[in-house]
């Protein structure tokens, strides 16, 4: 019984030190020519109110947001408060690194706290 309560432990902390690379070769998570259009993609519901918000576009200087758009789910896009796909397009305008911040929010929710946050690093080769 000792020696599985310690087999246990073992396997725990062995569990909790590892660390998942998210990126081998780069950090950035898009990595896209000069001209290049691509997409970003989030899971949405605007039926409770939330959108993504891109947040930092102004001081984007590496890629140009084309379009914002949702799409339905589609085995779901007859049901009622299902959710979907909130797609961002951008065009790659000159070499560099940006840093694009989303947030989801309610609008007419003023300094509230988002509900989630997503960042995504894009270099411009």
């Amino acid at each position: 019984m000792r020696g599985l309560i310690l087999l246990g432990w073992v396997a725990f902390s062995l569990a909790a030190c590892q660390t998942t690379i998210k990126h081998e070769a780069t950090p950035s998570d898009y990595i896209v020519r000069n001209g290049e259009v691509f997409k970003i993609d989030l899971k949405s519901n605007p039926t409770t109110g939330y959108h993504w918000v891109l947040t930092n576009k102004a001081s984007a200087s590496a890629v140009d947001s084309l379009s914002d758009t949702y799409t339905p789910g589609k085995r779901d896009k007859n049901i009622v408060g299902s959710g979907g796909t909130q797609t961002f397009r951008f065009k790659a305008i000159r070499k560099g690194i940006d840093s694009l911040n989303f947030i989801y929010v309610r609008p007419w929710e003023v300094g509230a706290v988002p509900c989630d946050k997503a960042s995504f690093i894009v270099e411009v080769r």
